[in-house]
């Protein structure tokens, strides 16, 4: 037996083509250009200006200029009021009743127009004809008032003008109120006010040698331009609006209240003595002016700011003055005191800046203190310690005067003399 041998072909591994790794092909991606890249940085914040100002209700745009502690170097006063130019009226039908009214002095009592949809404007101004206050009311409506909705009433000195407060009938309601120049006698009017929906009352034109007991002005939205006309007690009050202008201090009490709104006022000198008070409130508005303090004066700003100029006047009574801020800053520059005036003032804020300055001849203790801000004073001859939560600074006779100035989140900055 033999044996036989098979050959096999040689078996070979199949080959496998090792294929390099893929290459991802990735773009370069282009850098934007400087102008792209500008303009979207300004897009972004010019969009949170926006929103910002419509959060706050004002102008966002205003609060770029600031000063020392990001105080405010000017606030734009030029608010009129929201009053917007009375529509063209020539073709507007008048009013059909008795338009002239004349009263004794001490009878004239007031004006009223009822009906939120009236607008116009009050007019004071003094006459030397008559002895008579003379009030003189242009209506007219813009079409014919068919179901006798417009009227005047006639009470004890007083006008009343009613108007509709719906449908499609408008009212333009103005009076000039003419005043005797020669009244004899202090306060030879004993009362006069206004109460108006939408209206300009100017009383800038009455002198300051005519004399009214109790003058009021309420005005629920517009703009009043105050006179120097000497009064017992002064209330001005508007729920929207502006009031600019120059008044004399009621001898007893003067008032000032804008819900919404700024206040542009100079109060120089007072009616008659020197213990007269005064009162300003502002829900959101900016306060500017210059401000004589007797026997007290009380600043109150919800939001807005306070830029004021102070004289303390010689009284004998200690004085008492406060500006207080919830949200904004407030610069409080005092140009005088009295010689023999003693007074304490405070300057508080919840959130926002203080700038205050006394002139050298303050005498007496200031507590400044703060949560969150820095706090600076300074002043020739003011002695000056550190304590807790703030400074404590001295002059002549400690016990004089006191001033307290105080903020939970905001930058202090007092000063004494002109250092």
């Amino acid at each position: 037996m033999s044996t036989t041998f098979i050959e096999y072909s040689d078996e070979k591994s199949p080959q496998v083509d090792v294929l390099p790794v893929p290459v991802i092909a990735t773009q370069e991606k282009k850098r934007p250009s400087f102008f792209h890249r500008l303009l979207k940085v300004a897009i972004v914040l010019f969009g949170s200006l926006f929103i910002l100002d419509l959060l706050n209700h004002g102008p966002a745009f205003g609060r770029f200029k600031h000063g020392c502690h990001g105080f405010i170097d000017s606030v734009s006063m030029g608010d009129d009021g929201h009053q917007h130019p009375i529509p063209p009226i020539d073709n507007w039908k008048p009013f059909e009743g008795t338009t002239h009214f004349e009263f004794d002095p001490k009878a004239a009592s007031g004006l009223t127009v009822r009906g939120s949809k009236a607008f116009g404007k009050v007019v004071f101004e003094t006459s030397k004809l008559s002895e008579k206050v003379r009030i003189d009311l242009d209506i007219k409506t813009n079409k014919r008032d068919k179901h006798g909705e417009i009227s005047v009433e006639e009470d004890n000195g007083r006008l009343t003008i009613h108007t509709p407060d719906t449908g499609k009938l408008m009212t333009y309601a103005s009076a000039k109120i003419q005043i005797p120049s020669n009244i004899i006698g202090t306060f030879g009017m004993p009362h006069f006010d206004v109460d108006l929906p939408r209206h300009m009352v100017d009383y800038s034109e009455l002198p300051e040698s005519l004399e009214i007991g109790d003058f009021a002005i309420r005005v629920a939205k517009g703009f009043v331009k105050t006179g120097r006309v000497h009064t017992n007690r002064t209330a001005i009050a508007i729920a929207n609006g502006a009031l600019r202008g120059s008044l004399t201090h009621g001898r007893e009490h003067t008032e000032v209240d804008v819900a919404r709104g700024n206040a542009t006022i100079d109060i120089p000198a007072i009616s008659s003595g020197n213990e007269g008070s005064t009162h300003i409130h502002l829900g959101n508005g900016h306060l500017n002016g210059t401000l004589s303090v007797y026997n007290s004066t009380a600043i109150d700003v919800a939001r807005g700011s306070i830029w004021i100029n102070v004289d303390f006047k010689d009284a004998e009574p200690r004085a008492q003055f406060s500006t207080r801020i919830a949200s904004g800053p407030s610069r409080v520059y005092v140009n005088s005191i009295a010689a023999e005036r003693l007074f304490r003032s405070d300057h508080n804020t919840i959130a926002g800046d203080q700038l205050i300055t006394y002139p050298a001849n303050f005498q007496g203790t200031i507590d400044a203190r703060g949560i969150a801000g820095d706090i600076k004073m300074a002043g020739d001859e003011l002695d000056v310690e550190k304590v807790i939560g703030g400074v404590v600074g001295k002059k002549g006779d400690p016990n004089r005067n006191y001033m307290s100035v105080k903020t939970v989140k905001g930058a202090l900055d007092i000063l004494v003399g002109d250092e």
